[in-house]
């Protein structure tokens, strides 16, 4: 039964230091992305197009993605969305003066 549970625990250690080494290499990768030339990219983007085109002709299916590269998805994903938020709340003028949203506040709260 001990044997079981070190077991388990060397296994979860072990799944826990892959994803962490996965998120490592993506985070390594996506540095070096920004080092690259624009034309670069767009030939990479240019080989990704037509190696999308192949599978879908071909009705391959892509492999899983691993543990690590959902976390990479989700931590990036709300980054971007914290950068979107405040982006759009910056970029957007009010739309009425001050003194009409408090009037309105005022209204609301009669007429309740």
């Amino acid at each position: 039964m001990a044997c079981s549970l070190a077991m388990t625990i060397a296994n979860l250690l072990f799944h826990l230091v892959s994803v962490l080494f996965g998120l490592a290499q993506d985070a390594f990768r996506f540095l070096l992305l920004g080092t690259r030339s624009s034309a670069a990219l767009k030939a990479e983007n240019l080989f990704l197009r037509k190696q999308l085109a192949l599978y879908v002709e071909r009705k391959a299916h892509p492999r899983r993605a691993t543990d690590a590269t959902r976390l990479a998805l989700i931590l990036l994903s709300r980054l971007l969305a914290r950068r979107s938020d405040q982006r759009e709340a910056r970029d957007v003028p009010p739309l009425a003066s001050e003194g009409l949203s408090v009037a309105l506040a005022v209204e609301i709260e009669t007429t309740r």
